[in-house]
């Protein structure tokens, strides 16, 4: 048993040595292609729904939780 253990810890040693992908198969994605096309994402897009709420300190949880949760059809 001694020497199956330390069989598979040398092979899991070696295999953490190999190389696990060909370097020509990696895609670059830092390198931005000027000829690729996007379109802007508009910022309402981001804080659509946002409610500013201010820090009022410590609180039993519950209550805020139960306030702010959508009702049984999903709605607020």
């Amino acid at each position: 048993m001694r020497k199956l253990t330390f069989a598979a810890a040398l092979l899991l040693a070696i295999a953490g040595c190999t190389q696990t992908l060909p370097t020509g198969s990696v895609v670059n994605f830092a390198v931005a292609d000027p000829s690729v096309a996007t379109s802007a994402i508009p910022a309402h897009a981001f804080i659509m729904g946002f409610e500013p709420r201010l820090a009022t300190g410590p609180a039993p949880w519950r209550g805020s939780n139960d306030a702010q949760a959508p009702d049984a059809e999903g709605t607020n």
